[in-house]
């Protein structure tokens, strides 16, 4: 099994989101931007703290007032 640092994954995953948008005909949709961007946060947190809950994520990668929003917006 391959073996990937931390800065690869991070690399891979931020490109694969990029990628996405760049195909997906969203018309400018902040919330599929931000739900995908959301997707590589919450991976990359994952890893180094397999034991987070998504809350944990929202909150400890984005401002309090962006957090609860994004939360709300995927509820």
């Amino acid at each position: 099994m391959s073996s990937f640092s931390t800065d690869q994954i991070t690399t891979a995953l931020n490109r694969a989101a990029d990628e996405v948008l760049n195909v997906v005909h969203d018309d400018g949709d902040e919330f599929l931007s931000d739900a995908i961007n959301f997707v590589v946060n919450a991976g990359l947190h994952f890893l180094e703290r397999p034991d987070a809950s998504i809350e944990d994520v929202v909150h400890e990668n984005y401002d309090d007032d962006f957090a609860e929003e994004l939360l709300d917006s995927l509820r």
